[in-house]
């Protein structure tokens, strides 16, 4: 083989191999951006997820809350009637405490009197 052959052979070769290495560059920046892609997917789905889940969870929160309230004003609705209903009765005393009283001021007030 001619020199010549040998040299036109040696840069036929370089040039599959710059070919091959351009091919793969192309697969390797296409798996790349595949990648990308995915990372950006599967990031956009865990914001959403989260999103939901915290929703979720304020949505929870707020229920539970809420009938936490409202249990509470029902007890002090309850314990409210209760002091009301035991004022009454202590009403009732103080009323026949206050006419006893009342009344033995005035007999007291007749007997001085006559």
């Amino acid at each position: 083989m001619k020199k010549k052959d040998v040299l036109i052979k040696i840069k036929q070769e370089e040039e599959r191999n710059k070919e091959r290495i351009r091919e793969a560059e192309q697969r390797r920046d296409k798996m790349i951006e595949s990648a990308r892609l995915e990372a950006h997917k599967i990031r956009e789905e865990a914001e959403q997820k989260a999103a939901r889940l915290y929703r979720e969870a304020l949505e929870e929160f707020e229920q539970e809350r809420t009938q936490e309230e409202q249990a509470l004003i029902e007890e002090q609705e309850t314990h409210l009637e209760e002091m009301r209903a035991h004022s009454r009765s202590r009403m009732d005393e103080a009323v026949s405490q206050l006419v006893e009283e009342f009344e033995r001021y005035i007999n007291a007030q007749a007997e001085e009197n006559e």
